[in-house]
């Protein structure tokens, strides 16, 4: 498709002697219209207006751009690298390679700009958090004091000695922010606090990508805010997984934080045995303090998983260095199979050694401005 492309170079140059040349004739012409005292209006000017200034696709995405001429003439397009993005006659971007160029939609000597961005990756899942209620078609709540799902239940306390019960009312989304907030009142089951916990399982699964959100942390002690993911369950119906229970079927920590410890976060992989943890985590000293806006990302790959703060790599793991149990005979389990996202704000627990907010403590928030997950292009 490259060879039929007009290149950039091409249109510039003879848009460029075009409008040398009307710009000739345009002071001629009003050289002679002052004469006659007729000089051109601007309604004789003709001028393209793309739809969109800025368009981002993945290498091999296709995506069509959109323009017009004010007089209604034909739109011609090129772009001004091919090796970045190439355009079809009839405005289909390309992705080529990642890098940005721009493409161009002309109309004798009028043209708009479409500056693009190509990235390895596409965007397959967001939340803005807009509204004024949770997305229940990416989100579920998972509540009360211990996982329950299909025929699964697992123990109490969410196996960490929390304290807090987990109930849809602590929840908040409004002008464009998810709030989760961890508040001191008596909860069922000698609960003390009241949290939320919600996830993607049934809704949004995936295997190797860029996942990331932008959020800010409660700096209060004994608060244990989490953005995290499991291996996805077959189905409510068969909860087993396919490496077995925990740690053998893994557990990725994007982000955790002990709310007494401002300045620093967590992440975390576990892998291993099943009914006990090998894992592998770092603590990363933050620019500014938890309870400002940071980004918290994975780079997760067949080979490899690096996590990233504000887009600095901060722990890389690689294949070589996980292993499970049940998966014992592939060198990639168990992080070759589908996971799905939560978030949750847990108070006390295991770990930050069982620790629980002071007696001043009244509540506690963590913000979530979005979350996306990007994929590589495929057409399939």
């Amino acid at each position: 498709m490259k060879k039929t492309q007009v290149k950039i170079n091409n249109f510039i140059s003879l848009i460029l002697c075009v409008a040398m040349c009307a710009c000739v004739l345009l002071a001629s012409a009003c050289d002679v219209g002052s004469k006659k005292n007729s000089a051109p209006s601007e309604k004789d000017l003709v001028t393209v207006t793309a739809d969109d200034e800025f368009l981002t696709v993945a290498v091999g995405e296709s995506k069509r751009a959109y323009a017009t001429a004010s007089d209604g003439s034909t739109i011609e397009w090129a772009s001004e690298n091919d090796d970045i993005a190439y355009v079809s006659s009839d405005g289909t971007i390309t992705g080529a390679a990642e890098g940005l160029t721009v493409v161009y939609a002309v109309s004798g000597v009028a043209y708009a700009k479409i500056e693009v961005t190509v990235t390895k990756y596409s965007l397959v899942f967001e939340d803005e958090f807009l509204g004024d209620e949770l997305d229940y078609t990416k989100w579920t709540h998972m509540t009360g004091v211990r996982n329950e799902y299909g025929s699964s239940v697992g123990p109490m306390f969410w196996g960490n000695g929390e304290l807090q019960y987990y109930d849809e009312s602590a929840t908040k989304v409004s002008e464009g922010v998810l709030t989760i907030t961890a508040t001191k009142t008596p909860m069922p089951n000698g609960r003390g606090y009241v949290s939320s916990r919600i996830s993607t399982r049934n809704k949004f699964k995936f295997t190797y990508g860029y996942v990331e959100a932008k959020m800010k942390l409660p700096a209060d002690s004994g608060l244990w805010p989490a953005f995290w993911m499991l291996p996805e369950p077959a189905s409510a119906e068969n909860t087993a997984n396919r490496y077995g229970g925990w740690a053998s079927s893994g557990e990725i920590d994007i982000l955790e934080s002990k709310g007494r410890i401002t300045d620093f976060v967590y992440t975390t992989l576990h892998f291993g045995n099943q009914g006990e943890s090998t894992h592998i985590g770092s603590a990363s000293k933050l620019s500014s303090p938890i309870s400002e806006w940071h980004v918290y990302a994975l780079d997760w790959s067949k080979d490899k998983m690096v996590w990233l703060i504000d887009g600095e790599p901060v722990m890389e793991v690689n294949s070589d260095e996980w292993w499970s149990q049940v998966g014992a005979d592939n060198a990639f389990a168990p992080f070759d199979v589908d996971f799905y996202i939560l978030l949750n704000l847990a108070v006390g627990g295991n770990f930050d050694n069982g620790l629980a907010p002071n007696e001043q403590f009244t509540y506690g928030s963590m913000q979530v401005d979005y979350v996306r997950v990007y994929q590589e292009y495929s057409k399939s």
